[in-house]
């Protein structure tokens, strides 16, 4: 019995081996052979081997879902390089928004900056027209005589500031101890700077 058994076993290996040797293995090699000579001869295997393939239903759809992937990776890869190219754009946009942002502060530090003379302009200007009265108070105690020479030595405009801060009792009597074209000429100037100019 144990004879029959390995008989049996040999049989079946047996006949696996004969497929083996006898059809797999020279079949493989005959289309490897052919592969290699229709290669030689110019033509591509693998491209109509692919297009017999869409012939055929099953194999149809399989090479059809390659193409897919194909196009999908291909699609794949035009996106990914447009949005390179979107946050190359980004950036950009993001460093002229930057720039922008800097010039603002720039302008806004130099407005402050301008405000700040302007107020100290401000203040300095307040000091002078306090100055002015003072020296306006002091030719108001003044003879008018007096006060008429000393501003006849004076530059027009510093007359004019001094007059025009006087009152109108003092101002008149010290115009009318001035030359009468000296009086004139400082008098036209006050009428100017009052009407703005």
């Amino acid at each position: 019995m144990a004879t029959e058994g390995k008989v049996g076993s040999e049989r079946k290996t047996g006949k696996f081996q004969w497929f083996l040797f006898v059809v797999l293995i020279p079949t493989i090699f005959a289309l490897s052979l052919l592969v290699i000579v229709l290669t030689i001869a110019g033509v591509n295997v693998f491209d109509e081997a692919q297009k017999l393939g869409k012939s055929i239903p099953g194999i149809s759809q399989m090479a059809s879902g390659e193409e897919e992937r194909e196009q999908s990776e291909n699609g794949n890869t035009e996106l990914k390089a447009q949005i390179q190219d979107q946050k190359a754009q980004i950036d950009t946009l993001q460093s002229q928004i930057d720039v922008k942002d800097q010039k603002v502060k720039d302008l806004n530090a130099r407005i402050e900056q301008l405000n700040k003379q302007l107020e100290s302009s401000a203040t300095s200007s307040e000091e002078t027209k306090a100055e002015i009265k003072e020296v306006s108070s002091a030719y108001e105690k003044m003879e008018p005589e007096r006060a008429a020479a000393i501003l006849s030595n004076l530059g027009q405009e510093e007359a004019v500031l001094i007059l025009t801060n006087l009152s109108s009792d003092e101002r008149g009597k010290v115009l009318e101890q001035m030359p009468a074209d000296q009086a004139a000429s400082l008098t036209n100037a006050m009428v100017e700077e009052v009407n703005g100019g």
